[in-house]
């Protein structure tokens, strides 16, 4: 008899019938699972996320299983061939020897099923996911901000996502705060994500939305915020290729994971019960009452995220979907509307909170404003000086230091400061736009329609206001006792422009305008007239 070590001689049915099925079917089947666990540490069920490891352990497992599968079946097989014939030979029925072979039929059968139904879909993962990058989940990108304070996660949770965080978390030990915005992607790399959040104590934030895995991150956050609209989306985990065993113990730890974190335990089961095809979009006051959120962010707190790490002027989203105005500026002065736009974009690049963007995407239109108001309607030119008049009356009923500084044209942002009401900036807005929309060039009107605009003017100031606050209106200095006298003042003559005929009034406001303009002054109009403030 030819001699060998035990595999080749298993290989070759030269063991007893009995070693070959016991010994080596429930031996040989525990081994190769050992080795699997040893190599892959756990794999299938909780793969890594790199590309080559991933595809490697893919690899390993199968050609384990599939080896030690193949060894054992052929060398039972063969045994129980020997066994049959030898009983024979002593006159004597090989019953155990066809049963050892029907069994090895079934096993072929269960191993081939067990490779359709999960070998097949396996290897089809690792190709999308190795091969072909996970095309199906968006691509993400990281983008750090506010010095290395903050850091955005948008796109899809694929393969790498998490060493990609680690390497950003690596490079800024400063960074407090994590954006996300996915729609979710691998368990497995979401919980890698999950453990480097929580050991950095990092708090979360989610812009837009975060779904399905990306809510494992956000649970990691040690405060967890929310913008006023942002949607967070659960549903029950799909573990795809994988068999029902994996799937549980996944479940299972993802539910641990977000119960640790501090949601609501009846919370997470319910959303763990939405079918994986499915999505649940909690309220925010459901989300605050689980514990899925502590906090909402009011748009000063957090760098304006969520645009990926590439914002350019075909970014238009950023601006003429919330401000009408910037799209009609596009269409009219395509100029104007690309530095206005080019500085909204270095604000975003350079970390800017909401409230700063808003008060800049505001300022940044100011040029365009003063460019179109002498050509808009008369009717908006009358509604763009009642608005200005009712935006300093808002600041004088705060404060009149604040409300001279405004009349001046000092330093003093009127359309961001907060004291002036949100319908005052909503109304604002619409007045800005319709200057824009309406603007084109006008006839100038004739001399006797000035005349007569001028002169009711005149009469009308020497009535309303007298010659002491005139001659404040027309004073280089003003004490500081009188500047609230001052600013009644300008605002008396926006009141009293509103008063006057709309087609006089518009008059006026055109030539104001237009010196405003052209950074002249106009010798017709009265000194008292140039001091009326106008919002730019």
């Amino acid at each position: 008899m030819r001699r060998g070590n035990f595999i080749t001689r298993h290989w070759r049915g030269e063991l007893p019938l009995w070693v070959s099925y016991w010994v080596i079917g429930f031996g040989g089947t525990f081994a190769a699972r050992l080795a699997i666990l040893a190599v892959e540490n756990g794999l299938p069920r909780t793969p890594i996320g790199t590309e080559a490891v991933y595809f490697a352990e893919f690899v390993v497992t199968w050609v384990i299983a599939l080896s030690v599968a193949v060894w054992q079946v052929v060398g039972t097989w063969r045994s129980a061939t020997r066994n049959a014939a030898a009983r024979r030979a002593a006159g004597r029925r090989p019953v155990w020897a066809t049963l050892a072979k029907a069994v090895m039929v079934v096993s072929v059968v269960a191993t081939a099923v067990q490779v359709l139904r999960a070998g097949v879909p396996q290897a089809i993962d690792v190709y999308e996911a190795v091969i072909l990058g996970d095309p199906d989940l968006p691509v993400f990108d990281i983008r750090v901000m506010r010095q290395g304070r903050e850091a955005e996660f948008n796109g899809g949770i694929r393969l790498g996502a998490a060493e990609a965080l680690r390497e950003t978390l690596d490079r800024n030990p400063n960074l407090e705060v994590l954006h996300l915005t996915s729609i979710g992607g691998r368990f497995v790399e979401a919980e890698k994500m999950y453990a480097l959040v929580r050991a950095r104590g990092l708090n979360t934030y989610v812009p837009w939305n975060c779904e399905s895995a990306c809510t494992l991150v956000l649970a990691a956050g040690r405060q967890r915020w929310v913008d006023p609209d942002a949607t967070i989306g659960f549903h029950g985990p799909s573990f795809g290729a994988f068999d029902q065993l994996a799937a549980e113990e996944g479940t299972r730890e993802w539910r641990r994971s977000l119960v640790d974190a501090g949601y609501e335990p009846a919370f997470v089961d319910r959303g763990i019960a939405i079918p994986a095809e499915e999505m649940w979009h909690p309220t925010h006051d459901e989300l605050r009452a689980a514990r899925v959120i502590t906090d909402t962010a009011d748009g000063s707190q957090f760098a304006v995220s969520g645009y990926g790490t590439e914002v350019d002027r075909d970014h238009v989203e950023l601006v003429s979907e919330v401000y009408p105005a910037y799209f009609e500026l596009e269409q009219r002065s395509p100029a104007l509307f690309g530095a206005a736009v080019d500085r909204l974009v270095a604000a975003y690049d350079a970390g800017s909170t909401q409230r700063e963007i808003d008060r800049l995407t505001r300022t940044a239109i100011g040029p365009a404003l003063v460019a179109h108001a002498p050509d808009a309607d008369d009717e908006v030119l009358v509604l763009y000086s009642a608005l200005s008049t009712a935006e300093l009356e808002a600041i004088r009923g705060v404060s009149s230091g604040l409300c001279y500084l405004a009349a001046t044209g000092g330093d003093f942002d009127v359309s961001g400061t907060r004291y002036v009401g949100e319908d005052l900036r909503a109304l604002e807005w619409q007045v800005i736009e319709q200057v824009i929309a309406t603007a084109s060039p006008r006839p100038a009107p004739s001399d006797a329609a000035v005349s007569t605009a001028l002169a009711r003017l005149d009469a009308a100031l020497a009535e309303r206001l007298g010659d002491e606050r005139l001659a404040l209106l027309s004073a280089s200095e003003v004490p500081a006792e009188r500047e609230n006298e001052y600013c009644a003042a300008v605002i008396e003559i926006g009141r009293l422009i509103s008063e006057l005929p709309e087609d006089e009034a518009a008059i006026i406001l055109r030539r104001l305008t237009l010196s405003r303009r052209d950074g002249t002054v106009d010798p017709a109009l009265p000194v008292a007239v140039q001091r009326h403030f106008l919002v730019q």
